[in-house]
């Protein structure tokens, strides 16, 4: 495994893996998914805003 994450990390190494971009793909929506509550509580309000300014 260490060997994995090294071969990941050199520099000039050429395109990613596959399972790199899978690994980086899941973390990238793991994230997202962490996110969304936060997001929609602070983006909640401003969009009932535009939607009462708007309509």
């Amino acid at each position: 495994m260490d060997g994995l994450l090294r071969s990941l990390r050199e520099p000039g190494a050429g395109r990613p893996s596959l399972l790199a971009r899978v690994v980086a793909g899941l973390v990238v929506l793991g994230m997202l998914g962490a996110a969304a509550p936060v997001l929609a509580v602070l983006l909640g309000p401003v969009v009932r805003w535009l939607g009462e300014v708007l309509l």
